[in-house]
């Protein structure tokens, strides 16, 4: 009897270091597995430009990222060589090395490519994608469509459609002026304020006038010259950067 306990006991605690010693390798690999998680999630890359700032950023595999006034964008460079994607609010002009396929996601849509140069604007109600080298693909809930050079989409509210055509090789704002196509007064004035560090006050002209013209960053003046004077607008500069609209 008393060596039948023994064995008893004997097998009991075997069973027991064996339950003891599996519940331990499974904690650490939970833990491993956490920690890769965690190392792949974490150290995202946040940039962000102020009022009137431009910015370049160099991607993990050698594209470029210009940046306007007042945007931002993220990435996870651990998980680049794989996944090339960005998050992107304001605007941005991207060089994309040739490679696995570069996207960008916005709230008013996504754009993916190959190897190619194309600019990007998301604002609220506002989106345009203009493909300056290659061939874009920009895909929202709705539409796709397949930019080649000098072809741009826009989505002003809730209608993305295919726009005008573009002679430029580079967007007018990575060298300090601003260009406007047939664009609503109000997204104009946005643009105006993002650049310069504005608040103006519009609430007594109709911001759906369309705008065909551009801005310079240099100087302030003649920046508000050449938006509002063209469209017959008085404005008043006030202090701390308000401008009236009359």
């Amino acid at each position: 009897t008393k060596i039948k306990n023994r064995i008893a006991l004997k097998k009991k605690d075997t069973t027991n270091r064996t339950s003891y010693i599996w519940t331990l390798s499974i904690a650490a690999t939970f833990a491993i597995l956490f920690g890769l998680f965690f190392l792949m999630t974490s150290n995202e890359i946040n940039h962000t430009t102020t009022f009137g700032e431009q910015k370049t950023i160099e991607l993990p595999d050698g594209s470029l990222a210009t940046m306007n006034s007042k945007s931002g964008l993220n990435f996870n460079p651990n998980s680049w060589v794989t996944n090339r994607i960005l998050n992107l609010t304001g605007e941005a002009y991207f060089k994309v090395k040739k490679g696995s396929q570069f996207s960008v996601n916005t709230t008013n849509g996504n754009i993916s490519v190959l190897g190619t140069e194309f600019n990007v604007k998301t604002t609220d109600n506002f989106f345009e994608v203009v493909c300056y080298e290659g061939k874009v693909k920009v895909k929202n809930d709705h539409k796709e469509f397949i930019l080649t050079p000098g072809k741009s989409v826009r989505k002003i509210n809730e209608n993305l459609e295919e726009e005008y055509f573009t002679t430029n090789s580079f967007p007018a704002w990575t060298k300090g002026e601003s260009k406007f196509m047939s664009v609503p007064l109000e997204f104009v004035i946005r643009s105006l304020e993002k650049q310069y560090n504005l608040v103006i006050q519009s609430n007594k002209v109709d911001l759906t006038r369309i705008y065909t013209g551009s801005f310079t960053h240099q100087d302030l003046d003649i920046a508000l010259a050449s938006v509002f004077k063209t469209m017959n607008i008085k404005y008043l500069k006030k202090e701390n950067g308000i401008i009236s609209l009359e």
